[in-house]
């Protein structure tokens, strides 16, 4: 398996990630870090040699890749309880998850527990006000993007649009800021952020998409950090 192909596909999310974070903490600082919903834990193994850090991933019945395992520490969970003590990892890590949950706050609440004090959790979801969405996804073909905005609109027209019935629609930005609000002392939108970061080449339009105020029906996705 080639997996330098597969984690190409994480490359960019990633670095973002690795630069935003490092707005809030201290390098220094990022010694274990949790990734929420890793998959095969191609996410997760990547990032610690990116982060030189010590890197878990947890998923729901997973069978983790042997080349991933070797390059991170992978757990099978129950979808509700971390396994893990309280105050233990400096940065925790959740890219498309919540959406996906039955219960954000106590999924909210569970990463609060095992974020250190000082610690900085990182949230991405999709944007539930977007006009189209997964054209930034580099591992599908464009026909199942669009046939996937389809069915969102599709969802948007019934009524069906929603998160618990099984629609891909995430949070809008206020949704998923008061969730934070509820469950961390600070919160801080940074979606212009990653995307100025991601996009370089894309900033001039998305800049004057924020002038309009389209920026939020635009950008597929919101991204939120939090501290306790």
């Amino acid at each position: 398996m080639n997996h330098e192909k597969i984690i190409s596909r994480y490359t960019p999310q990633l670095l973002t990630f690795i630069q935003i974070i490092f707005q809030f903490v201290k390098i220094e600082n990022v010694r274990k870090v949790l990734v929420v919903g890793c998959g095969k834990g191609f996410e997760a193994a990547y990032l610690q040699e990116l982060l030189g850090a010590k890197v878990y991933g947890v998923d729901i019945d997973q069978q983790f890749d042997p080349w991933a395992g070797k390059h991170a520490r992978l757990l099978n969970y129950d979808g509700e309880t971390l396994p893990f003590k309280d105050d233990l990892f400096d940065v925790v890590y959740s890219f498309h998850v919540l959406e996906h949950v039955n219960n954000p706050n106590h999924f909210l609440r569970e990463l609060h527990r095992v974020l250190k004090t000082d610690g900085l959790v990182y949230i991405g979801v999709p944007n539930k006000s977007r006009l189209v969405g997964y054209f930034g996804m580099q591992d599908k073909p464009f026909y199942n993007k669009l046939r996937q905005n389809c069915i969102d609109w599709k969802d948007r027209l019934t009524g069906r649009f929603k998160n618990e019935l099984g629609a891909h629609a995430g949070f809008t930005e206020k949704e998923l800021e008061k969730l934070m609000g509820q469950n961390f002392r600070f919160i801080r939108t940074v979606t212009p952020m990653y995307y100025d970061l991601k996009w370089p080449r894309m900033r001039p339009l998305i800049s004057f998409a924020r002038k309009l105020s389209l920026d939020k029906k635009i950008l597929p996705s919101v991204y939120v950090v939090g501290k306790k």
